[in-house]
């Protein structure tokens, strides 16, 4: 029932706006030789780091892929104004 954003590497996760908090949960995805893991998801065969590189991926409750870019992309909160006018 939420949108899932995803930082992949160097991405930083970006400062969203309070009515977006609860409907997106955030995760930061690291790769498996990174030091800090403090709570992150560990991309353990490197596979999301190959297929999408670093940056952001939306997925959107239905399990699609809703957007990628890069982590100051304001198309992220573009997409996302869609939903929460």
């Amino acid at each position: 029932p939420h949108f899932t954003l995803l930082a992949v590497g160097g991405a930083d996760l970006p400062a969203f706006d309070l009515k977006w908090r609860e409907a997106v949960q955030f995760y930061r995805v690291i790769g498996p030789n990174s030091a800090k893991r403090d709570g992150a998801l560990v991309d353990v065969h490197g596979e999301v780091h190959r297929i999408y590189g670093d940056g952001l991926i939306l997925v959107r409750p239905d399990g699609y892929i809703g957007f990628t870019g890069s982590s100051g992309a304001s198309g992220l909160q573009n997409y996302l104004n869609r939903f929460f006018v």
